[in-house]
């Protein structure tokens, strides 16, 4: 199996192993991506808000979480970008079928 992400932010042309281009749409394909990547982010936000207001309760540090939350945003969207690019792919192939011309 070919590697399918090439960096961080960057994606492969082809899979090395099958020749599958990962670009099977448009110049905007992966901005689907995007909306992944919010679901993700959020889900992973909320869940961390919601642990550390239960492991702290009642003397929940409100303040110092109101600012660690925005930093806990950003970051998760940088750290999760390419695996919402990956689920994007994944879905992608799962339900809209391979054509030969999308082979190398």
């Amino acid at each position: 199996m070919g590697a399918v992400l090439k960096g961080h932010f960057g994606v492969q042309e082809r899979c090395a192993h099958c020749g599958l281009r990962f670009h099977r749409g448009g110049a905007a394909y992966f901005s689907g991506a995007v909306i992944v990547n919010y679901l993700l982010s959020s889900a992973a936000t909320l869940a961390t808000f919601l642990i550390v207001v239960a492991l702290t309760w009642p003397g929940v540090p409100w303040r110092v979480l109101g600012y660690s939350v925005q930093a806990l945003v950003v970051a998760m969207i940088l750290l999760l970008h390419p695996v919402a690019k990956v689920i994007l792919l994944t879905v992608d192939v799962r339900f809209r079928a391979v054509t030969p011309d999308e082979f190398a």
